[in-house]
């Protein structure tokens, strides 16, 4: 069985755009930060207005070729790897047309966390198993 991605489709917007005609680099970071949050709320069936017991400690993006205005990507996002505080997930983003063409590669790192202690804490079994559930694998 195939691993299965969150999947999210991304219309560049004229706002996304700098002043050399492409995608700017911090832009990148809002189309992996809002597929997180929609991976996660989704995957835990939560409401958003509700804190998830998460937070984001490191984000990383490779930009491999310019996107511009009009373009239309796919976005695909999994977890890749567990701790036993953490996870991390990778964002692979690319041309609708060419889904072989990666036009960027993102990480981002996620702690598991207690608001009231103010402390991480260790990472819950049914995250794991909806992970797991959810995409066939790591």
């Amino acid at each position: 069985m195939p691993k299965r991605h969150f999947t999210q489709q991304i219309i560049v917007r004229y706002s996304d755009i700098d002043y050399m005609g492409h995608v700017s680099n911090a832009v990148y970071y809002q189309y992996l930060q809002d597929a997180y949050v929609k991976f996660m709320y989704g995957l835990l069936d939560a409401p958003f207005s509700e804190r998830i017991s998460q937070i984001t400690v490191k984000t990383v993006c490779e930009y491999l070729d310019q996107v511009r205005l009009g373009e239309v990507l796919n976005l695909r996002a999994s977890v890749i790897r567990f701790g036993t505080r953490s996870f991390d997930i990778e964002y692979l983003l690319a041309r609708r047309d060419n889904e072989d063409h990666l036009v960027a590669r993102g990480l981002s790192t996620h702690v598991t966390f207690d608001y009231a202690t103010n402390a991480s804490i260790l990472l819950p079994d049914d995250l794991k198993a909806s992970v797991l559930a959810y995409q066939g694998s790591l």
